[in-house]
């Protein structure tokens, strides 16, 4: 987060270009076969993000406003770099694309993250403010015991000791019984 917040900071502009490799899910025949990772030029500004392919014009554009940008991408999709998104699109008429994106690098994976963030959400909308981020430290503090992670318990208080009670039993009155 600091190294996206430097960045934001210090750039001009609310918009980025770049060389990408490119993958689609293409859903032929209820078969989703896809192409492989292909260099594709991206230019992302407020309004579209936009894909060139070797023309002045470009090849694809999709509003900034119908995409969903996840970092990482799944294994079995076989990305060319570990810095990569997953992007999905639907449109107004329920259309929905889903593809991939992997940079050569760390920082312009998070470069490229960081201006998706800014111009979905506004530069002044992204990070949480300084209560909220205390707020969350504490929670993943209490959310760990030394090096083990705890699991929160739900239901009633007689359900969470009845299910507590089990693990105190001493083995041995259990059987007892037999």
């Amino acid at each position: 987060m600091e190294h996206m917040l430097v960045y934001t900071a210090s750039k001009a502009g609310d918009s980025k270009h770049g060389m990408m490799r490119f993958r689609e899910e293409k859903n032929v025949l209820g078969l989703g076969l896809s192409t492989g990772f292909h260099d594709r030029y991206f230019i992302l500004t407020k309004e579209f993000l936009r894909l060139y392919k070797e023309s002045h014009k470009p090849e694809k554009e999709w509003p900034v406003k119908n995409l969903k940008v996840y970092l990482g991408i799944k294994k079995k999709v076989r990305p060319s770099t570990c810095w990569g998104f997953t992007i999905f699109f639907e449109n107004d008429k329920q259309e929905k694309q889903q593809w991939y994106l992997c940079c050569d690098t760390q920082q312009e994976q998070r470069e490229w993250f960081a201006t998706f963030l800014s111009v979905q959400h506004g530069a002044n909308n992204l990070w949480p403010s300084e209560s909220s981020k205390v707020r969350a430290s504490r929670i993943q503090q209490d959310a760990r015991l030394g090096n083990i992670s705890l699991i929160p318990l739900r239901g009633s208080e007689n359900e969470m000791r009845n299910s507590v009670a089990a693990f105190t039993t001493d083995p041995l009155t259990l059987l007892r019984d037999l």
